[in-house]
């Protein structure tokens, strides 16, 4: 059979958080209104991000180290100069709290990517948590799906409990207390093995929304499908692009603005969905240098630390 017309099995979290990141670009390009909550899946699907790549290290405390150390700053340098650059060329003042993800604790500002912001003080917060031997136990207990549950349960109540002590409103309510839950939902997912567990993962976080009032109607589908969908079989080539999206996801979100201008300067008047797919297709090129880059710098990491090693013999 011809390899173009094969099908590939495609996992639903990939295919949800390309479908998220689109949303996120065709909704801040003008190109459609569907209501939000593009962002809140991506936040939970880093939680299912989290569970895989993290949470099965965690008896092994340097080598989980190093891996969420070395996650985080993949995700915080390229954000970084992203906003040096941004707001290099901008005539408003430098924000400072940007660069360093605070500014969302303190006021809501377009020079600022605030998803990275939560998602980055979640991950410090988790990390720290990770240093104590009882706490890095506990954490590790996540794999399985009762005590993700539970833990799910304590971070909806502390983002309801703490709305009462804490008027996140001014901040748009994007802020740790009040997003943990979705990274938790994040982790349920990943520990939900088998079809009743994904169903009840689907219940609670459902149930969630109305609790926390987060129910976004995007979310509240994207939620459904996750629970009762394992996988969608697409052509090999259309499944290949939605693997490029979904793994370009963070670069898109961060420059398909700037994308969409530059089209915007060669076209004036470029039809908004060729600036949605300039956002995306930009992104997933960068995405492609960054890994490169990346590589180039793992090994030179990689390098040093052997060295390191031999001095210290």
């Amino acid at each position: 059979m011809n390899t173009e017309l094969q099908k590939k099995a495609l996992d639903i979290v990939i295919l949800v958080r390309a479908i998220a990141v689109t949303a996120v670009v065709g909704g801040h390009l003008s190109l459609f209104s569907y209501g939000g909550g593009g962002a809140f899946i991506l936040m939970l699907l880093a939680g299912f991000t989290y569970s895989g790549y993290l949470l099965p290290k965690l008896h092994q405390r340097v080598v989980a180290n190093e891996r969420q150390s070395m996650l985080m700053l993949k995700i915080a340098l390229p954000t970084a100069l992203y906003l040096l650059l941004q707001q290099g060329v901008s005539d408003a003042p430098m924000n400072w709290a940007a660069v360093a993800f605070y500014s969302n604790l303190i006021s809501p500002t377009t020079h600022a990517a605030w998803f990275i912001e939560v998602y980055l003080q979640i991950n410090v917060m988790l990390f720290l948590l990770a240093q104590n031997s009882w706490c890095a136990r506990q954490l590790a207990r996540l794999q399985d799906f009762f005590p993700a549950a539970v833990f799910f349960v304590l971070t909806v109540a502390v983002a309801y409990l703490s709305s009462m002590v804490w008027d996140t409103n001014a901040l748009w309510n994007r802020v740790p207390t009040r997003m943990f839950w979705m990274f938790a939902g994040g982790i349920l997912l990943g520990a939900s093995k088998t079809t009743l567990q994904r169903l009840i993962f689907g219940v609670l976080v459902v149930a969630a929304t109305f609790v926390v009032g987060d129910e976004l109607p995007f979310f509240l589908v994207a939620i459904v499908v996750l629970a009762v969908v394992r996988s969608v079989p697409l052509p090999a080539p259309a499944a290949k692009m939605i693997i490029a999206v979904a793994g370009a996801s963070l670069l898109i979100y961060l420059t398909h603005f700037q994308w969409s201008d530059l089209l915007s300067h060669f076209w004036p008047n470029a039809p908004i969905t060729l600036k949605v797919v300039a956002g995306l297709a930009g992104g997933v090129l960068l995405q492609y240098v960054y890994n490169y880059i990346w590589k180039i710098f793992r090994r030179r990491i990689a390098a040093w630390g052997s060295k390191a090693k031999s001095s210290a013999h």
